[in-house]
């Protein structure tokens, strides 16, 4: 009986010390891939995430971002603004080496925007 007990206390310590949660610097960097604009597929787009300088926050440029800010949180990133009835939602995930992005833009009820598959370069 208590050798079960210490190779399901062993087995529990491993499985907490696996890393599954992400860091602010995992999403700094340059990234490229494709990005899918309303059904127009173009590959070979450059993002750029940067330090916001706040404790959670990342800048996003290119493509369709310009200095767009967002919180990480774990491995997801969020962000979004409303300015006079236009929003701006921003989110996204990091999985491995695969960011996996997205931009939605509000007005009226009508929703557009676009989807990025990236890689850290």
């Amino acid at each position: 009986m208590k050798k079960i007990l210490l190779v399901t206390l062993v087995g529990l310590s491993f499985l907490s010390c696996q890393k599954d949660d992400c860091q602010k610097a995992d999403f700094i960097g340059t990234w490229k891939g494709s990005e899918n604009c309303d059904g127009t597929i173009t590959e070979g787009v450059i993002i750029t995430i940067t330090d916001e300088g706040s404790n959670d926050k990342v800048l996003i440029n290119g493509s369709t971002f310009d200095d767009e800010s967002a919180e990480v949180d774990g491995c997801d990133l969020d962000g979004s603004l409303l300015v006079l009835g236009i929003g701006i939602e921003i989110k996204g995930s990091l999985e491995g080496t695969t960011l996996n992005l997205s931009r939605t833009n509000s007005f009226l009820g009508l929703d557009s925007g676009c989807e990025f598959t990236l890689t850290k370069q």
